[in-house]
């Protein structure tokens, strides 16, 4: 038999399953309908846990079908370098179903957890697909004196492509940003990601707090080819408030980069200062800007180290401009390892601005704006005459949300992403479009 033939095989037997995950996830959501008292989104019930079913079904176009296979570059008969996939486009079915929980466990404790499944399956291209798994759970304990707030939370990912969150998800987990970090081409080759956090907040007197909190993050690449890292950080805050609206802050940050390409690991010190405000009841802003400083490689070798400063800063912008529009952005700056090539760190760039607008009735625009900035500490290089030195990209992302009728536990969506990214060696765009249904419960 052959190879397409067999993943052709795979695939519809992967199509069925899926499928059926759905069909049994939208008949317990219909016959959840039934039940007295039910209210759409609210869950079902089990003790002291309530259980929210979800799906997506939908259809769509990929202008770029295989971004993600092949990443590495080769080299060609002329001496240059390419990637090995090419710019193929295609029609796929998306597949998504989960499950999310959430505790009420007292008033002041909050246990929230979610878990999805989904896959891309394409129709010409037999041999691509993109599947993923992801699990992610929190937990709040936040006293009725107000004095003290304390997070934790992690996150298993298993995917093969960009992370994409489900249209029909529930907002389960306290804190959820509305957009994931943007990827990268190498960040969305096979992989399997680990992160976690914790954070302890303490208001000591009147105007002041204090916080310290911590974060560890891992991924395993199954290129071997490309080098696994680990990075973890920890951190402390002082703030004082000058009003009810404006306090000051000062953070202290430890990070330690680490992975299989670097012989020794890299220690980050970052001193930020900053200020957040609520200068309306549905404001909420916060702003950072300091120094980060690192000891790195100059060259692949390891032969000789120098240290760099660089800007650092942080920032966070939530605006409920009204009943139907919420504004929101965040900006950020980070160091990590190099996956394509030894002894090499990259500082990264982000920032992203999006909104979400209930224009009509039962009708919901969210639009999104992010980008992205990846430079190298020294080029990374192919051949004698060609470099990678930096990786820069774009992603704009577009969807309506139609719910056909007030309390309901169905709805559609049309959803379009656009992504362009230049790496030096290479241009290239994409563009997804997707077009389905969500049931949840």
């Amino acid at each position: 038999m052959s190879t397409n033939g067999t993943n052709g095989a795979a695939r519809l037997r992967r199509s069925r399953l899926v499928g059926l995950g759905v069909a049994m996830a939208v008949a317990w959501t219909v016959g959840a309908q039934a039940q007295s008292g039910w209210v759409p989104g609210g869950g079902v019930k089990a003790g002291q846990f309530r259980v929210s079913p979800f799906a997506d079904l939908a259809v769509g176009y990929d202008s770029y079908a295989g971004l993600s296979e092949g990443e590495q570059p080769t080299q060609t008969a002329d001496g240059t370098y390419q990637y090995g996939s090419t710019e193929n486009d295609d029609f796929f079915t998306q597949f998504a179903v989960g499950l999310g929980i959430s505790r009420a466990m007292e008033s002041e404790w909050d246990l929230r957890a979610r878990a999805w499944y989904d896959t891309r399956l394409y129709m010409d291209q037999t041999d691509v697909s993109y599947d993923s798994v992801t699990a992610e759970t929190a937990l709040r304990f936040w006293p009725a004196s107000d004095k003290f707030l304390f997070r934790v939370g992690g996150k298993y990912r298993l995917a093969t492509d960009v992370e994409r969150t489900p249209v029909s998800a529930p907002l389960t987990m306290p804190g959820e940003q509305p957009l994931p970090f943007l990827e990268e081409r190498y960040d969305r080759m096979k992989r399997t990601t680990l992160d976690g956090h914790a954070l302890a907040e303490f208001r000591a007197l009147a105007r002041t707090d204090f916080s310290i909190g911590g974060q560890v993050s891992s991924v395993d690449y199954d290129d071997a080819e490309l080098y696994d890292y680990l990075n973890w950080s920890l951190s402390g805050t002082a703030g004082y408030r000058l009003t009810e609206k404006t306090s000051f802050f000062g953070v202290m940050e430890y990070r330690m980069v680490d992975g299989d390409s670097l012989s020794s690991r890299v220690p980050v010190y970052a001193l930020r200062a900053g200020f957040r405000s609520r200068p309306l009841e549905k404001v909420d802003y916060r702003i950072s800007v300091g120094a980060k400083t690192y000891k790195h490689y100059e060259d692949s070798e390891g032969l000789s180290k120098d240290r760099r400063t660089d800007i650092d800063f942080d920032g966070l912008l939530t605006w409920r401009y009204s009943e139907k529009l919420n504004l929101f952005g965040n900006a950020r700056t980070d160091v990590g390892a190099a996956v394509q090539e030894s002894e090499n760190t990259r500082r990264t760039y982000s920032g992203q601005l999006g909104f979400d607008y209930a224009c009509l009735k039962r009708v919901n625009l969210i639009g999104s704006a992010s980008y992205r900035l990846d430079d190298y500490d020294f080029p990374i290089r192919y051949g004698d005459d060609q470099e990678q030195d930096q990786t820069e990209l774009w992603k704009f992302l577009g969807r309506v949300e139609l719910n056909p009728r007030a309390k309901a536990f169905w709805k559609l969506f049309l959803e379009s992403s656009y992504e362009t990214g230049d790496n030096s060696l290479d241009t290239y765009d994409q563009w997804l479009v997707f077009l389905g249904a969500s049931v949840w419960y």
